[in-house]
């Protein structure tokens, strides 16, 4: 009897080949699979937001290096009730508790405009956290962030602050140490008033000085304005009785507005030499009222 022969189709044949290139080219081959890290989540503490302006301060450093950009991070949630008896606290209640954009702001804003004080309002806040991130460009410090501060030693603004608001690092008097960065325009009226700043040095960017604004340093010894200056404005560098050296480094024909009382350096009694530019004698020897200081003014 004739034995039946086992006949492999072309598809088995070929299966079977593909699996024996496979098995080789596995004992080949080493292939490593790695664990995508954890993106960190780095919290900005102690800062108090809103958009693109620092509100307020809450933290205990004694250097303190502002961050640039900021994002929101986790909520925390907050429900009570609270009176308002003017229009100033529902703001100040809106500037601490809610971030710009976030849900219920603007409702809230609305509100602040069309409720008749007293107003009692009921709230549910997701308040956010701050954590570091691009989602929001910081350009402003508003009015009293830092005011009363009494840890702070050394401040460090980032070159996208653009403004420094009103009485925003009043009576800071251990902040010894102030670096101001290019992309500055504006520094507020009595912003560092009654600080312990040694030495300033004001960015080329710098456009205005509002009054007042280093009142009572009784430690400034030495300033440096850069080439930008426009506007300087009454009793900037009042009282500072240790202030001994003024470069100004402005091409700008600055105005400077002052009252009999209250002038740039008024009760500055160590000042000893403003120096300017060569070119720039005349305009300050012969123009008031920096034509005050004229027996100070020596060439750069």
């Amino acid at each position: 009897m004739e034995k039946s022969k086992s006949i492999i189709s072309w598809g088995q044949l070929f299966l079977i080949v593909g699996t024996m290139c496979l098995f080789l080219f596995a004992l080949t081959q080493r292939v490593t699979f790695e664990k995508q890290p954890e993106i960190e989540i780095v919290p900005v503490q102690g800062f108090v937001m809103s958009g693109g302006t620092i509100t307020g301060y809450d933290g205990d450093e004694t250097t303190l290096v502002i961050p640039g950009t900021y994002s929101l991070g986790p909520t925390t949630n907050m429900s009570g009730s609270i009176t308002f008896n003017n229009r100033d606290e529902a703001w100040d209640f809106l500037q601490e508790h809610y971030a710009v954009g976030t849900e219920g702001y603007y409702d809230f804003y609305r509100e602040i405009y069309s409720q008749t004080y007293p107003w009692i309002y009921n709230y549910s806040i997701d308040k956010p956290s701050y954590i570091e991130g691009t989602d929001f460009k910081i350009t402003s410090i508003t009015a009293d962030a830092f005011k009363n501060n009494k840890t702070l030693e050394k401040v460090v603004i980032p070159s996208t602050i653009e403004r420094i608001g009103n009485f925003a690092f009043q009576y800071c008097e251990n902040l010894k140490e102030v670096e101001l960065n290019e992309g500055l325009k504006t520094i507020g009226d009595s912003t560092f008033w009654g600080c312990g700043i040694k030495k300033i040095s004001i960015p080329n960017s710098v456009e205005t000085i509002m009054p007042y604004a280093f009142f009572y340093c009784h430690d400034l010894e030495e300033v440096e304005i850069g080439e930008g200056l426009k506007d300087i404005n009454n009793g900037t560098f009042n009282g500072c009785e240790n202030l001994k050296k003024v470069t100004i480094k402005s091409k700008h024909d600055i105005e400077a507005w002052t009252t009999d009382v209250y002038q740039i350096f008024s009760r500055c009694t160590s000042l000893e030499v403003i120096y300017v530019y060569e070119d720039r004698l005349t305009f300050f020897k012969n123009t008031s009222p920096w034509s005050l200081y004229s027996s100070y003014y020596k060439k750069i």
